[in-house]
């Protein structure tokens, strides 16, 4: 039996031939990259625990600590447009993981140990995806030879990881590439014109369309969600996922992902227009100042996120999923608002020159 064969599409549809060959093509895929998986987690303990490390490089968490400390004490430019391409990105992949509603190696076949535990859908791979686009922005900007080598040769190591890992397919990798290169070229592409078009209007308007923005994004992913939850989870894909993360039930159809980023993209955004409509923020200054700078924000951003995680509900009902957007909605204001104007006040930040 096919590893796809317990999946919906066989057992509930009735398929076209030609929708049967796509299935198989997809197996195809599967059955490989499992292979591939599975010779290299016969490497050894210490080879998996290096990879472990690499994969952590490319977690949406260690972008949202880094992030910060690049906006407030390195590159108060180059921190921002990290920061919304981050959010770009990840509001994206989460998007097209529902669309795509495709597993993991550990979920289908119990050969393969899922060392990391994933509760999201496979493809495309996060980590392929937001480090092409990041790694790309940053290279992009500093135009250096030996930094593009560099992104190139992180963005490769963070993506095998997790093939190594057992979490993804190579497939899911090819993917995460490819929507990761096209977030970054519309970025690319569209930066310009926006921020002009933003500039001929009030920051009360912007504000509204940031807002309006928001809600559209929010109420497009809830109506995939819908959608997919027609198609369900095949039970098998949570008990063998069971198996190698016994701690951690798979559930990856929920809102809160898409609200994670999506409010603190509203919160960062908004914070950004005002900042630079009252003369904006330099991350320059000497050694003494950006570590300060560094160390007050992420009190700052470690009290709004962990101290109202632990605050607000965390059920799957409206006034939660408000209150997580409201949650961080704040972090993102704090990061490009009021720790921005906290170190302006206290004289350790000048404004942009």
């Amino acid at each position: 039996m096919g590893i796809l064969r317990p999946y919906s599409l066989r057992s509930r549809l009735s398929l076209t031939e030609s929708a049967k060959r796509r299935v198989d093509m997809l197996e195809f895929l599967f059955e490989s990259s499992i292979a591939m998986s599975l010779f290299l987690q016969s490497l050894g303990e210490g080879v998996l625990k290096v990879f472990e490390y690499i994969s952590l490089l490319g977690t949406e968490d260690f972008y949202f600590l880094v992030m910060p400390g690049l906006f407030w004490s390195v590159d108060a430019v180059l921190g921002l447009r990290v920061g919304v391409v981050l959010m770009y990105t990840v509001t994206a992949n989460t998007l097209l993981k529902w669309a795509f509603h495709l597993p993991r190696p550990y979920w289908i076949d119990t050969r393969v140990r899922g060392l990391v535990a994933e509760s999201t859908f496979g493809a495309p791979s996060g980590h392929s995806q937001f480090n092409a686009s990041i790694y790309g922005l940053i290279a992009h900007a500093l135009r250096r030879r030996w930094v593009w080598v560099l992104a190139i040769v992180l963005v490769f190591l963070i993506s095998f990881s997790r093939i190594v890992l057992g979490v993804h397919f190579y497939l899911d990798v090819l993917l995460g590439w490819a929507f990761g290169i096209l977030v970054l070229w519309s970025f690319l592409r569209w930066e310009k014109p926006v921020l002009e078009w933003l500039k001929g209007r009030s920051l009360q308007a912007n504000i509204i369309l940031l807002l309006v923005f928001s809600i559209v994004l929010l109420a497009f992913g809830a109506g995939i969600l819908g959608f997919q939850e027609r198609i369900g989870i095949p039970e098998e894909w949570v008990s063998n996922a069971l198996l190698s993360q016994p701690e951690e039930v798979i559930d990856p159809l929920k809102l809160d992902d898409l609200i994670t980023s999506v409010g603190t993209f509203f919160g960062f955004a908004a914070a950004a227009l005002w900042l630079y409509g009252r003369g904006g923020y330099s991350a320059a200054g000497p050694n003494w100042q950006r570590g300060l700078r560094f160390v007050i924000g992420m009190l700052g951003v470690l009290v709004l996120w962990q101290g109202l995680g632990i605050i607000f509900p965390r059920n799957a009902d409206l006034i939660s999923y408000m209150l997580r957007f409201v949650r961080y909605a704040l972090v993102g204001l704090w990061i490009a608002g009021g720790a921005p104007w906290l170190f302006l006040r206290f004289g350790l930040a000048k404004p942009s020159e």
